[in-house]
This record gives structure tokens, sequence and C-alpha cells, in this order.
């Protein structure tokens, strides 16, 4: 009969996903994981496998963790344009509260992992899809009531914001300014409003 685990597994996984949020991937090792998690290595290994199989399930949860915060974000029950500008405007003040530098995970595992990694491309896609598919909705109703332009169709604007997300988060990451950052939500903002007459 199996003893019983004497610690937490989410928070064992939360405690991962930090490590590799803060160290990257390759710059953690399985010590550094040991110690961060506070279990040992047979531990680690029995209950979430090895080093890659925990930095999966570590940005399968942060993923998770993100996906909550957009959907609270896109239903605030303001304007669409409001809405948007919001939620960019958190994403500048994300990056400046971040004195670690640390920026997005799912960002920063694209860019260290990404396209060397399969499985972690399919976690990656899958996140900025559904990402695409919440703001897609958001803009198509922006459309609809005329607070966004409709020269391009909802899905291209879309990937346009999610586009602009990732660009701030890279730069957040930076010393950029905060006014070079509010700028370029601003220049968003006006590339999706309606041509004024």
């Amino acid at each position: 009969m199996p003893r019983p685990k004497a610690f937490d597994e989410q928070e064992a996984l939360q405690r991962a996903m930090e490590v590799f949020w803060k160290k990257g991937y390759h710059a953690t090792s399985v010590q550094d994981l040991v110690d961060g998690m506070g279990i040992n290595r047979a531990s680690l290994y029995d209950t979430f496998g090895d080093k890659h199989q925990l930095f999966l399930a570590s940005l399968q949860l942060y993923r998770q963790l993100n996906r909550w915060e957009v959907t609270q974000s896109t239903r605030t029950g303001e304007d669409v344009r409001t809405t948007i500008r919001l939620f960019l405007q958190a994403m500048v003040d994300e990056a400046l509260v971040d004195t670690s530098r640390r920026g997005c995970f799912v960002v920063n595992a694209t860019l260290e992992r990404v396209p060397a990694d399969p499985d972690t491309a399919q976690i990656v896609c899958e996140n900025y899809r559904a990402l695409e598919e919440a703001f897609g909705a958001l803009i198509e109703e922006g459309q609809r009531n005329g607070e966004i332009a409709v020269g391009q169709s909802p899905a291209a604007l879309a990937r346009f914001v999610v586009t602009l997300i990732n660009g701030l988060r890279v730069m957040g990451k930076t010393n950029y300014a905060p006014q070079a950052l509010n700028e370029v939500v601003e220049v968003a903002l006006q590339a999706l409003s309606p041509a004024r007459v």
C-alpha cells in the first residue's frame, strides 16, 4: 500500500512554476526545483515525472491562472474599447511593477522552447488561440456597436491585439519608460477605432 504524500501537490507545482518562471527552463536544475518545491528528488520524480514533464505541468498551471484573469478582464461590463484599454494597461502596469523582470511565463517559454520542443509549442499555441478567441468575440461586439473599425475581420484584429500584448510583455522585460509603453497602447487603440469623417 503506497504511503500518502507528505506535501500538497498543487502547492509544490506552483512553487515549481515560480522557479521555472524566474530562471527559465535551461537554467533551472533539478536541484533548484527540489529546493524551490521543498520536496526530495524521489517525490519530484514519482509525482511529476522528469524535469520536462514538470515544466509542461507548470506552464499549464500558469495558463489556467492566466485564462481566468483574461476571462475576468474581458467581462468588466465596460464598453469594448474601455475593456481593451484596461487589459492593455494592465499589461503595462504588470511590467512596470515586475522589478525582477520575469515577464510572462508563456512568452518566455515561447522564446526559449519553441520550436525545439513540440509539447511546449502545443501549449503555447493553445494559449494564443484562446486569447484570440476571447478578443475576437469582444472585437466583434465592438464592430457591431460602432466602437471598433470594421475594415478588418475580428479574427485579424484579435491577432493584432494578442501580438501587441506579447510585444508589451517582451518590452516590459527591458528598461522601457512607462510613457513609451503607454504610447504603444494609445497607438493600438487608435488603430482599432473607426475612422472619423
